[in-house]
């Protein structure tokens, strides 16, 4: 028997899950106040029962099903879970109604006990009392006697009523008939019948109020009184007719929906006694007005009445006089345009399909799934959850191994939430209001789960109501990793107060936010047999293609095709796959909208939208309806309508608030911001468009021209990175293998969880595997064998690692043709973790090391005896550091019975982007470390491996078994095993062990066999290659032809004139935008030619190519031959090489080819014949890279007469085109080896045109190559007329141009240099033209008038660039305009045409140049040359003043002193004599030592004044030198001051012990860079690692040297970054001078002034002082030592005070507090101000050349440099630099650094002439540099 279609056993099992949506709707209604027995619930489960039974059947039928595949299969799961999850919760929904019917019926009726009827009994009765009901409500009614009935009607078919007008009158009068007006309803059953009618807008109207007896009447107001409108109802039903769709002329349905409207609408209207034309006209008259004005409309018209086109007139007539009146603007047009945010792309999220042989987490039974095992299903919500917990189950999927951050199911259904659906009511029963909770997110597989809170036993409402404002409440608090905090704690509450105390001071202090909505719809989808399907979309206009999720083509049975390759690209361009789509037709709530589109499908669009309820209140006019009346309730996003759908939609209204609606033919959408009390977490940003395909991309650059040149290869900066990461990371073990580092980016800290999706995959093949015994067999012997081999070991317990934990899936491959491996388990480093990034997206690649796959194959051809092997497990044979394993954790179990367990993999894992690079490298590496030991094999194991593949050969089958022994072992000592070892000469293989050979035995080396040698199929038997092609019957579609032209593996072209012709065929696809499973079949061509195609397919094996490409044993000439050719469809090239030995015998053979598809866009025979020369030279070029092979000559051969002749003569002849190639031609393989070949004889032309594998097979020419003696005597042919007309010459156009002076005096940096080398240069072209004239030159030393000559030739050129107009006016005889600049300088033209100053002082003495000048413009090189002559020889490094002077005793040039000043600002010499200008910057911010709390001298500066002249106390002794250490305390100011007996680190140190043994001990240490300061922080450093060793118990010991003191220097010779100490300095020399004079004192009268100075100090004011008598004291250091000023009147005595009296001691403590808040605010805030530096500066730059400020030298002996580096403080700002010179490195503050003027710098550059060292790099041993600088050179 057949089975059914998919189709329809989806329909079937629908049907059943829609009659469990039925049963699930009356469970839910029923409620404490619905009388129902416990018969009818009983057969409620037995309803139950059935559909559970017939799901089973159907989803056993799909399961076996031929068409599900493996991903169908776990979307199948995914079904099957979810209805089995909802029919448990409709069974423990009956229990626990049984179980309040049965508290109930007991409380009421003791005596009946439905428990102890048996399931017959109970059967009975329920007939009977069904019977009973029945005959009772027949008599009823007829008695019509109002009773009150306590029996369940039956149920009423009334449409429900969603808040549409138009529905409204039909709806009332339905519900008045069969509900209101029957008496024999209570009040409560009434209301309970009206709430399950009501839906959206309706439904909310009264959702919030009881069932009560009098709430009926309430309801049935507040509905009738909302929706009782009149004029609404009546503007709906015109609006309803005039949006009906035009109909098309075959469109049936359409015309039957206009034909039902022109009827419904009419006959509505005359229900509502409105069918005269005033409504339609007013109608029709409304919607043309603005939103105010609409607005202002609805106002005026009385709810209840209908509105006369009279009343609309007065109407407008009272707007039009009130504008008029106040003579309003007319607004501008509203952007409808909504600010969007940007969408990105969303991770894909599917439910974990669960094992089909799982046992129960809790009574560990098979027969049962934990959700469904009895303890669970008859607990109570609370004690469900401890059960969960007990059994140590996850919350969510309530399965062990994993807990809840890691889970990959979905969540709670009803609330979304990371629980089990089972487990809502346990978490929402203690859940508190949002926003009152805090949470910590935690992350990362290793981490433990929090455990929530026990469950309270009342129930969270929905919202708690406090006074007037509502706050909603979440319902679910508590979330995968999150742990809740309650805001408040109190000591004895219940739960249930406290959350009503949280909601009540949320509500009492909202925390308002802005929260922008996205525009969301509510349509319908139309499945294929017309029926309607709620669905939520979102509208989106920053996406390209529409969406729609997976489970909403499965609810409607839409069938699906195939959109390959897809590519979604998203925000920050990250991209994802799409492999399927449907086309579906879209329907708006009210008919009046209708499209059909694509939608793409997906598993998930995005989250819920909103994420939380939002308290936004909107006030619309009543007539408008809203696109989503739930748009502030989360809810689930079904479709997503792109821009396409967005631009048909939308409208033109649109109203302004906070959120906006916008109109639409959904209605009114709602979109931007809205006030909310409620913190939203996630923000959802979307946007998608369609991205090409890859693959399009990649086949379509077949089809282009290719480019002249190639790119050498280099490495990026990236794959440098990766070499020297594994250089500096890669260790030798002592066994000689190498163990290595993984190279990973920056953004390794960005990986997200990735257990989730492993786990998923993992048992989903794991399912796969266990329906083949014997392939599940296979995998776990293979990573039984991979954990024997201690590749990976299992996850210890206590494992730690720094780096985040990632879970590679892994799958097998099989590979059936493999004897050693027919199965390998591949991992998946690729997969993407929750964040988006794989673990590939963080690991570098590492560059290409290794020889391409065409230089291996071109070298094989060259060994006489040729070797193959390969490694054995070659990924697996290097470890990988133990840091780097957490980064390749995997999952697996060996029997579905056993948990699952986690391994590490300890090798290199094949799959992650670096593993080939790190395996290659270290092979490599290999042979460098042990190459000396094996010179053989050294070469071949760096060029001859392609991956772990060895393809290598020598001249002899004895240097090949060497060859072979040497490699062997040279692998061996790297930890590599080399195996499948294989020959053409079984000589090269004596020795090799059996396991260790290709084929078993050496006799099936005579088998007529091949074998793979990197891709191309070997015979080593015959020493041939063959290929494979099998001819596949296949629908004709382009993907079908690409993989069947990709089947044959030809690298080296032997058989290119085969495959060129499917390459021409695959172009034709491109041509007809075919796409890539479209059926071709009935395009004739393409038909056709395919088939000609598989017709000769088969005869591709018959094609047998010997491997060498020449049979000679002892070749002593290799010659190649490069012929070119090309047709209409392709151009080809082919290399062959001739050989000749030592007895003169020749030999030709085919080397390579390569043919290439012309280009779609036409072009000329010549230039694809041109196209062909080139391919052939990159070819060439190719090949004599990859040949070992002594080259004797290389010959090119074309049978393009316009090619020849393009490449004999200079590439500029031709046009751009030509000219490149022939260039790149040319320099490759040079004119004279170019030679002619006919037609008939070029080999290359079969390639061109393309030919069938037979006659290939017996084609000579292409095999053997041409005659050679035939074409060597051949010469080129003539051009003809033809081949002139298309030879694209070069056309070459005469042109005068006039090139400016100015370039040439550029050249030159000095005017004496100038005018001399320029004179030079005229004595050149006279000589030139004495040779012409025959005429012997007279040339002697040059004289002072060819110097002005030469000058005069400058300046008449310069003048007549710069002054033409005027020039042109004197030369005419006509006055200068009166806008000319030089007017008031009265110009004239001298007799040698040279503009002059004609000026006023003709009648002087003075001589003629003097008394005019030559006229010079401002801004020219010549007139700058002109200004620094003047400057330096002239003036002698004058002044601006002077050099104008000088310099208008010849020359007047225009603003002349501002070219005086501009030649003396870029004088270097001058610069530095004058006192270069210091760089400045502003003050910096107070250093957080400065500003922060601390006690007096922790944080403390010490600077050093002196010297001071101590007289010794003997008799008759001199006076010796001490010093002060002055103390400053950071925080108080105050001052400590210690006599230091001299400069060294041995006196520092005691004055410091002295300074902490009265002060306490300091934390930090603040002083300059001098000698004894920066001894002394070593010498504390020594002394505490000294007493560090000591291992004493000696309290003081421990207290000093477990307390460090850290040093802080600021930088060399920067004193103002020490101002602090360096103000007490001045302040102690200002006291102590003043009294102590030049007196010279003992040390005892010396320490006592000191004392006293210290005490004067300590008692200066901190603040400034008040002139107010009432102010509090003002603060001094001395308050924060000893609570008063040192100097202050002493207190009265306190010494009588009893001892227990804590009231003094309070104050005291008191007083202390007092005065560091007194700190804080008076103190601290006038630390703000800047009293100097108050303005910014621009920064200096790494390289900036500067001057080294020296305080005792002159600026012209400070040092050059230039800056190399830049310290930044925390304000953006650079004070401090380090500079480098030609003396050493030194790092100053900017302050001691002097900039050089931009003028200087570049005057600099241009003298040096291009030497960058003289320009300030100032290298350690160019002293010349810094010289040049200096200006000593």
């Amino acid at each position: 028997m057949d089975e059914p279609p998919i189709a329809t056993l989806h329909r079937r099992r629908g049907a059943i899950k829609t009659n469990l949506l039925k049963l699930r709707t009356k469970l839910l209604k029923i409620d404490d106040t619905t009388n129902i027995t416990a018969d009818v619930i009983t057969v409620y489960e037995q309803q139950l029962d059935n559909y559970c039974r017939k799901f089973d059947d159907v989803q056993k039928t799909i399961y076996d099903h031929s068409e599900i595949d493996d991903d169908d299969f776990t979307t199948e799961q995914d079904e099957e879970t979810a209805f089995e999850e909802a029919t448990v919760e409709l069974r423990i929904k009956i229990k626990d109604i049984l179980r309040a019917v049965s508290t109930s019926n007991a409380a009421n009726t003791p005596e009946i006990k439905t428990s102890q009827l048996s399931s017959t009994e109970l059967s009975k009765i329920l007939e009977e009392q069904l019977k009973l009901n029945s005959a009772m409500a027949d008599s009823l009614t007829k008695l019509n006697k109002p009773r009150t009935s306590h029996i369940k009607l039956p149920e009423l078919n009334i449409p429900p009523f969603t808040g549409k007008y138009s529905e409204w009158a039909s709806f009332k009068d339905l519900f008045t008939c069969t509900i209101h007006n029957n008496e024999s309803l209570s009040g409560v059953r009434k209301l309970q019948y009206l709430k399950s009618f009501l839906r959206d807008e309706a439904e909310s109207l009264i959702k919030l109020l009881p069932i009560t007896e009098e709430n009926y009447e309430v309801a049935w107001k507040l509905v009738t009184e909302r929706f009782e409108k009149k004029q609404s109802i009546i503007s709906e039903h015109i609006q309803a007719y005039l949006d009906v769709p035009p109909p098309g002329d075959m469109d049936d349905k359409a015309l039957r929906h206009m034909l039902n409207v022109s009827h419904e609408v009419p006959n509505a209207l005359d229900a509502l006694s409105c069918s005269s034309r005033d409504v339609w006209l007013v109608h029709i008259l409304v919607n043309k007005l603005g939103n105010q004005t609409k607005l202002l409309w609805a106002q005026e018209t009385p709810s209840g009445q209908v509105a006369t086109l009279e009343d609309f007139r007065k109407f407008l007539e009272k707007r039009c006089d009130a504008l008029e009146t106040v003579k309003f603007k007319p607004s501008e047009k509203v952007n409808n345009k909504s600010d969007k945010p940007a969408p990105k792309n969303v991770q894909k999220k599917t439910s974990l399909a669960a094992t089909e042989n799982a046992k129960c987490g809790i009574c560990s039974q098979s027969t049962h799934r934990t959700f469904q095992c009895s303890r669970l299903v008859n607990a109570t919500p609370t004690q469900r959850l401890e059960i969960i917990r007990k059994q140590k189950l996850c919350i969510n999927c309530m399965k062990s191994s994993h807990t809840v951050e890691s889970c990959s199911s979905t969540s709670c259904r009803r609330c979304q939430m990371r629980h089990n659906t089972l487990l809502h009511e346990a978490f929402n029963s203690h859940a508190p209001a949002s926003g009152t909770m805090g949470s910590t997110q935690t992350r990362g597989r290793d981490t433990a789960a929090s455990s929530a809170p026990a469950p309270a036993g009342s129930q969270n409402p929905a919202s708690v109501h406090t006074g007037n404002t509502a706050v909603p409440a979440s319902g679910h608090a508590f979330q995968s990793g999150t742990t809740a905090v309650p805001a408040m704690t109190h000591s004895s509450t219940t739960e249930h107060s406290e959350a009503l105390t949280v909601a009540h001071s949320l509500a009492n202090q909202p925390r308002v936010r802005h929260h922008s909505i996205l525009p969301t719809i509510s349509l319908f989808v139309i499945d294929q047999d017309g029926e309607k399907h709620a669905c939520r979309a979102l509208l989106d206009s920053g996406s390209q293609p529409n969406f729609i999720t997976r489970n909403i083509i499965n609810k409607i049975r839409a069938p699906t095709y195939i959109k390959s390759n897809h590519i979604i690209a998203g925000i920050g361009n990250q991209e994802s796959a799409v492999t399927k789509a449907a086309k579906l037709t879209i329907n708006s709530r009210d008919h009046t909208f209708a499209t059909t589109c694509e939608f793409l499908v997906m598993d998930k669009i995005t989250d819920n939208q909103p994420n939380r309820n939002l308290s936004c209140v909107l006030k619309t006019p009543q007539s408008i309806s809203l696109a989503d009346p739930d748009f502030s309730k989360p809810g689930r996003i079904d479709m997503l309508l792109g821009v396409d759908i967005f631009t048909q939609v939308i409208r033109a209204n649109r109203i302004e608030g906070s959120p906006t609606l916008i109109e639409t033919a959904f209605g009114y959408i709602v979109a931007g911001q809205c006030l909310t009390s409620l913190h939203v977490t996630n923000d959802t940003c979307l946007f998608s468009m369609e991205s090409k395909d890859p693959l399009c991309d990649a086949l379509e650059r077949f089809f282009h021209l290719e480019e002249p040149g190639n790119d050498m290869p280099h490495l990026t900066k990236e794959e440098q990175a990766c070499e020297e990461h594994f250089k500096a990371n890669t260790t030798r073990l002592p066994n000689g293998r190498y163990e290595v580092s993984l190279p990973t980016r920056d953004n390794l800290n960005q990986l997200g969880d990735s257990y989730g999706i492993a786990l998923k995959r993992y048992l989903s093949n794991e399912k796969r595997l266990l329906s083949s015994p014997e392939k599940h067999q296979q995998v776990i012997d293979f990573m039984k064998d991979y954990e024997d081999s201690q590749h990976m070991r299992e996850l210890p317990k206590d494992y730690q690692s720094d780096q985040p934990a990632v879970y590679l899936p892994h799958h097998p491959v099989y590979k059936p043709s493999s004897k050693t491996t027919p199965v390998r388990v591949v991992f998946d480093a690729s997969a993407k973790t929750t964040s988006g990034l794989s673990l590939n997206d963080t690991l570098m690649v590492g560059p290409k090391i290794q020889k391409d796959l065409f230089d291996h194959h071109i070298h094989f051809r060259e060994h006489h005896t040729a070797l193959k092997a390969d490694h054995r497990q070659m990924f697996r044979q290097i470890p990988v550091k133990a840091e780097d394993q957490n980064l390749q954790r995997i999952l697996f179990r060996q029997s579905p019975n056993e948990p699952i367990k986690t391994y590490l993999l300890s090798t290199v894992t094949y799959g992650t982007a670096c593993a080939s690079f790190l395996a290659v490298r270290v092979v490599q590496q290999t042979a460098i470390d042990e190459g000396d030991a094996f010179p053989i094999a050294r070469d071949p194991a760096l060029e001859d491996f392609f991956m772990d593949d060895f393809i290598s050969g020598a001249a002899s089958p004895e240097e090949a078994r060497e060859l072979r022994v040497q490699m062997t072992e040279l692998m061996r000592r790297g930890g590599f095993h080399m195996s499948k070892w294989l020959s053409n000469d079984p000589a090269a293989l004596e020795g090799v062990p059996e396991k260790d050979l290709e084929i078993s035995t050496l006799d099936d080396l005579c088998a007529d066999s091949s074998i793979k040698a990197l891709g191309v199929l070997w015979n080593p038997t015959h020493d041939i290659f063959t290929f494979s092609a099998t001819k596949h019957t296949q629908k004709i579609t382009k993907r079908n032809l690409l993989s069947e032209i990709s089947r044959i593996f030809d690298p080296l072209g032997l058989i290119a004139p085969v495959v060129i012709s499917a390459k021409v065929l695959m172009q034709q696809l491109w041509l007809i935008k075919a796409d890539w499973d479209d059926d071709l079949s009935g395009n004739e061509y393409i038909s056709t030619t395919w088939k000609n195609y598989q017709d000769v397919i088969n005869d591709v094996p018959k094609i047998q190519i010997p491997r060498r490409f020449t049979t000679l044993k002892l070749p002593v000439q290799n010659h190649l031959l490069l012929f070119c050719d090309a047709s209409e469809k392709a151009f080809a090239a082919c290399i062959y090489v001739k050989t000749i030995d030592e007895y003169g015998q020749t030999q030709c053979q085919l080397l390579t080819a390569k043919s290439k598809v012309a280009p779609h866009k036409k072009i000329s025979i010549a230039r694809l014949e041109l196209c062909a020369a080139v391919l052939g030279v990159r070819l060439l070029q190719t090949v004599l890279k990859a040949l070992k092979s002594k080259i004797s000559s290389i010959t090119g051969y074309s049978d393009s007469t316009i090619v020849l002749h393009w490449l004999a003569a200079e590439p500029y002849r031709w046009k751009t085109f030509v000219a490149n190639r022939v260039t790149e031609i040319q320099q490759i393989l040079s004119t004279e080896h170019w030679h002619h070949v006919s037609s008939e004889n070029n080999p290359a032309d079969v390639a061109s045109r393309g030919t069938n594998p037979t006659e290939l097979s017996q084609h000579t020419l292409w095999w053997k190559g041409p005659d050679l003696d035939v074409i060597q005597g051949s010469e080129t042919p003539e051009l003809s007329n033809s081949d002139e007309e298309v030879m694209e010459r070069r056309v070459t156009c005469a042109m005068m141009t006039n090139t400016t002076l100015t370039n040439v005096l550029e050249k030159f940096t000095t005017y004496s240099k100038m005018i001399k080398g320029l004179t030079v240069f005229r004595r050149f072209f006279q000589f030139l033209k004495s040779k012409v004239n025959k005429v012997p030159p007279d040339f002697g030393p040059i004289t002072v008038s060819e110097l002005n000559e030469t000058r005069n030739i400058i300046i008449r050129s310069i003048q007549h660039q710069f002054f033409h107009h005027e020039i042109h006016q004197l030369q005419k005889g006509k006055p200068i305009d009166n806008e000319s600049k030089i007017l008031r300088l009265n110009p004239f033209l001298d007799e040698k045409e040279i503009l002059r100053v004609g000026g006023r002082i003709q009648a002087s003495h003075l001589p003629p140049e003097r008394k005019h000048p030559i006229l010079l413009p401002a801004k020219h090189y010549l007139t700058q040359l002109i200004a620094d002559d003047t400057h330096i020889r002239l003036t002698c490094h004058g002044g601006p003043r002077e050099i104008l002077t000088t310099m208008r005793q010849t020359y007047w040039p225009i603003r002349g002193i501002d070219v005086a000043k501009a030649a003396f600002r870029k004088c270097i010499k001058c610069f530095r004599v004058s006192i270069p200008k210091k760089a400045q910057q502003m003050m910096g911010n107070l250093p957080p030592a400065r500003v922060q709390l601390a006690h007096p001298f922790q944080r403390v500066g010490v600077d050093f004044c002196g010297p001071f002249h101590i007289k010794l106390p003997l008799r008759n002794a001199r006076t010796t030198k001490m010093y002060v250490a002055v103390f400053v305390c950071f925080i108080t100011r105050a001052i400590h001051l210690e006599l230091v007996s001299d400069l060294t680190a041995e006196a520092f140190l005691a004055a410091f012990r002295r300074f902490v043994a009265r002060r306490g001990k300091c934390s930090d240490c603040f002083c300059d860079n001098a000698g004894n300061f920066a001894a002394g922080a070593s010498r504390i450093q020594e002394i505490q690692q000294f007493l560090s060793k000591k291992q004493t118990k000696d309290e003081i010991i421990n207290g000093t040297a477990s307390e460090g003191i850290t040093f802080h220097f600021i930088p060399p010779r920067s004193p103002h970054f020490g101002g602090l100490w360096e103000t007490a300095v001045k302040s102690f020399k200002t006291h102590f001078y003043r009294i102590a004079g030049k007196d010279n004192f003992t040390q005892e009268a010396f320490t006592t002034l000191l004392a006293d100075v210290e005490a004067c100090l300590n008692s200066r004011p901190l603040t400034p002082l008040s002139t107010d008598p009432g102010d509090l004291e003002t603060l001094t250091p001395g308050h924060y030592l000893i609570g008063r000023p040192l100097n202050a009147i002493p207190e009265h005595d306190v010494t009588d005070l009893p001892v227990n009296s804590l009231k003094y001691w309070r104050r005291l403590e008191q007083y202390k507090q007092h005065f560091w808040k007194r700190w804080s605010r008076e103190i601290l805030s006038n630390m703000q101000s800047r009293p100097k530096w108050k303005h910014p500066h621009p920064n200096l730059q790494i390289g900036d050349l500067v001057l080294l400020v020296e305080d005792n030298l002159p600026p012209l002996s400070w040092i050059p440099g230039r800056v190399i580096e830049l310290h930044t403080g925390n304000d953006g700002h650079i004070r401090v630099v380090v500079v480098r010179t030609a003396w050493g490195v030194y790092k100053r503050a900017i302050q001691k650094i002097a900039p050089f003027p931009p003028e200087v710098v570049e005057s600099l550059t241009r003298n040096t002439e291009g030497d960058t060292s003289a320009a300030g790099s100032m290298a350690a041993d160019d002293h010349s540099a810094a010289n040049a600088v200096s200006g000593e050179t």
